[in-house]
């Protein structure tokens, strides 16, 4: 992901902080839908465990396939199916 450019009046305003702040956000966001639906597997919920492995598969499905974290959470939601 590309990040917008900071001017020097972005480093006074805070906004060179705040730019990385809402990227780095966003990705905690997005792994704790996975977390939750790691929750509700263990809890037995397979009906929500589905929906929020869905929704944390549909965040990253223009990722590096690649990626660990992104194969494991496929992998675990083929195991619900």
């Amino acid at each position: 992901m590309l990040l917008p450019r900071v001017t020097p009046e972005d480093q006074h305003s805070g906004e060179a902080v705040a730019v990385p702040r809402r990227c780095c956000e966003r990705t905690i966001s997005t792994l704790a839908h996975l977390q939750l639906g790691r929750g509700y597997v263990q809890s037995g919920n397979t009906a929500k465990a589905k929906a929020t492995y869905r929704d944390f598969l549909a965040l990253w499905k223009d990722a590096d396939p690649d990626i660990p974290i992104l194969r494991e959470a496929k992998a675990e939601y083929a195991k619900m199916q």
